[in-house]
Order: structure tokens, then sequence, then C-alpha cells
């Protein structure tokens, strides 16, 4: 078994580094959605909900104490050029002054014989990446730099999409020799925009967090980032 990353219309594409592809294009936006998986002091775990976004609308309604954060949906605007303690470390900065807030939720929600306190949070990062109508020219020509002749949109609507396990694009068979010069993140660009292109709907893609996860580990009374 492995993840994929998902796109337009069902779209899903094994292994795909979304992160990689929105930083080595600069274009379009990026956000970050963190998902946190608390073990207890009981032994136990916690993760529903698991969307930060989730958790921070459940404590505010119980009005403890918490920093608003403007969520977008479940994401944060993220800059691609950062790495995963980057985002780890917002995801720490937002959390650590409340975990006693974050705390009297779960025991509220919860029925355990006593108390229960948080020894370490696992962070998990979804990372999600859309690209505006107006970028595509721009982001075409970034897909062409490999390629002896460039790309457009005529000539990417001519490919196909192979509906099988999942969905893949292929482009028109005179061009087919060039899609191999592609790298890993242009690959995977290309079958996303020929997608979107084919089913007319908007660009974006999603990578789970299979790839993006880390640890806050409790030491005393701070707490320290563990990447994996």
């Amino acid at each position: 078994m492995g993840w994929y990353t998902w796109g337009p219309g069902g779209f899903t594409y094994k292994y795909g580094n979304v992160h990689a592809l929105a930083r080595a294009c600069r274009l379009g936006e990026c956000t970050i959605c963190p998902r946190i998986f608390s073990v207890l002091s009981n032994g136990e775990y916690f993760d529903e909900p698991d969307f930060l976004s989730d958790i921070q609308a459940a404590i505010e309604k119980l009005n403890l104490p918490w920093s608003h954060v403007d969520f977008i949906q479940e994401g944060l605007k993220a800059d691609p050029d950062q790495d995963l303690i980057d985002y780890v470390t917002i995801v720490k900065d937002i959390v650590s002054p409340y975990i006693q807030s974050i705390e009297s939720y779960i025991n509220q929600l919860n029925r355990f014989d006593e108390p229960v306190k948080i020894i370490e949070i696992i962070v998990r990062i979804d990372f999600n990446w859309t690209l505006d109508k107006k970028d595509w020219p721009a982001f075409i020509d970034w897909l062409s730099i490999p390629m002896t002749e460039p790309l457009s949109v005529e000539k990417i609507s001519k490919g196909a999409i192979e509906d099988t396990y999942y969905l893949s694009y292929s482009l028109p068979v005179e061009l087919g020799d060039a899609m191999k010069k592609l790298d890993d993140t242009r690959h995977l660009g290309l079958n996303a925009l020929g997608t979107a292109i084919l089913i007319d709907e908007e660009v974006f893609l999603g990578q789970p967090y299979d790839s993006n996860q880390s640890r806050i580990v409790l030491e005393g009374e701070r707490f320290r980032i563990v990447v994996e």
C-alpha cells in the first residue's frame, strides 16, 4: 500500500510530492493543514477530532483559554521554501501555551478514571496547493523548460485521461516522448493540469501527512520538537 496525492476530479498520484512541486515552480498558493495526535499520561491516545482547526473550535466553544488563529478551512497559508521543522514549529507555537486547555477539552470529552495529561503530541501536516487560472501560462512555461518544444493549453487539451484504479493523464501520442523528459515534480504538475483542463476543474493538489509527520515531546515543562 502507498499513499496517494489527490487532485481534480478524483485524480490521484502515488507518492506525489506537492511540497516539492510548489517549491520548484514558485507559483500558486500553499497551505498546511495541521493535525495533532495526543499521547496521554494514561497510555491512551486522542485524535478525534485531529484537525487543529476543529480542536480550536471545540476549545473556544468551551470558553477555555486560547489565542485564536484564522484558518483557511482547515489550513494555514504556508511558504513552500520552509521545511517540515518550520511547519511543526508553527504548530508548537500555537498549542504549547495552551496545553492545559487541550487537556481540559480531552478530559471533558472522555470519562477517564483520573484526569489525564498530554505527554507528547504527534504533529501531522497535510500540504495543499492551488493554482489560479491566471497563472497557467507561467506554469506551462515552467513545465516546458526541459522540452524541445513548449507546451500550450491547446496541446495539453489533446491529451487523454485513463480511468483505471485512479485517474492519470497522458499527453497526445506525438508528444509522448516529451513527457519522459520531465522530472518528478513536473510530471506531477502536468498530470494535475492536464486532468483539470480535460474535466474543466481548478488545479489543486493535496499531499497527505504520511510523509510529513513529526513529534513534540514534553520534557519537564517544555516541549521539544523531534523531526522524524
